[in-house]
């Protein structure tokens, strides 16, 4: 882990240790894991790849909305001398884009579990879904 410099006042400097991108990754492939342990022992198997993929997935858009908040959702773009304007960002369009696939895999996981514990995964894994569902 590298370290990140956190400043709390002019006389003291803080310490902070930044989590690197893999451990996130096996931390919410162990929490999606835990969420999804009810899965058939059959099922269990094909589903490892979709958990991985997921988490993957659920890093990545913590680090694109990070980008987001600095950058913003649009940027201008200039195409010859007279061409200019502003579009989506190309972090906004991934975001956009990845934020449909996550949602569609951590939904094809919810189905493969007993009836009596979809309702709880679905809001366990991701508390948007609901959200995205109701629309």
């Amino acid at each position: 882990m590298t370290k990140k410099t956190v400043k709390t006042d002019k006389k003291t400097t803080k310490t902070k240790p930044k989590k690197t991108r893999d451990s996130r990754t096996s931390y919410e492939v162990k929490r999606l894991n835990q969420i999804f342990a009810n899965i058939d022992k059959e099922k269990k198997d094909l589903c490892k790849k979709l958990i991985e993929n997921a988490a993957f997935m659920s890093v990545s858009l913590q680090d694109l909305q990070k980008t987001i908040k600095e950058d913003g959702w649009v940027e201008e773009y200039q195409n010859g001398a007279n061409q200019k304007g502003k579009k989506t960002g190309s972090a906004a369009q991934l975001y956009i884009k990845l934020s449909n696939n996550y949602r569609q895999v951590i939904a094809d996981l919810v189905k493969l579990l007993p009836r009596s514990e979809q309702e709880l995964a679905r809001m366990s894994s991701d508390p948007m879904l609901d959200f995205l569902n109701d629309e």
